[in-house]
């Protein structure tokens, strides 16, 4: 019986009918691949942006932290030197000044703890991952200037200590 069936069939039809069948359904399946594709990489993109967030986090606190550190080592040794009220401690001072408040800007601009990525398209979230990694670059220069001012005052103290070795009685 199911050879006569099948004898009967024009296979050119048949074929026909199974293409027009399973070409929309690859066409589904192609769309379905591609929007879960979509919502990896938006899914990689959020724990990109919540690693670098946490990141430049630290990092303001870090700098935050290091900052009156470094004003008051340098207090210190200029009052040492005998340089407390010159030109470079001024200069020292209004330059502190600045930076502070602009890292107190930067650490305003890093997105909160309770912002939630989810609803971000993959366009938005791109644009916070960038904004976030330039705070994060002006984070890293504000802290390598008072690492480098805190080196210069430590080189500053042996230079003190070897002199008033040199000039014990």
């Amino acid at each position: 019986m199911v050879w006569k069936i099948l004898s009967q069939i024009d296979w050119t039809t048949a074929g026909a009918i199974i293409g027009g069948a399973t070409g929309p359904a690859g066409v589904i399946l192609a769309f379905a691949g591609y929007r879960r594709a979509l919502a990896h990489r938006k899914s990689e993109l959020r724990l990109v942006l919540h690693a670098n967030r946490n990141a430049a986090e630290i990092s303001s606190r870090n700098l935050m932290s290091l900052m009156p550190q470094v004003l008051g080592s340098r207090k210190a040794v200029m009052g040492a030197r005998g340089l407390f009220y010159s030109g470079g401690m001024d200069s020292f001072q209004k330059s502190y000044g600045v930076d502070i408040e602009r890292a107190g800007g930067l650490a305003k601009e890093i997105p909160s703890r309770s912002v939630n990525f989810s609803s971000l398209s993959q366009k938005e979230l791109e644009y916070q991952i960038v904004l976030v990694d330039r705070v994060q670059r002006e984070l890293d220069s504000l802290t390598n200037k008072y690492k480098n001012a805190f080196e210069l005052d430590d080189e500053h103290r042996r230079e003190i200590r070897t002199t008033a070795r040199t000039y014990r009685p």
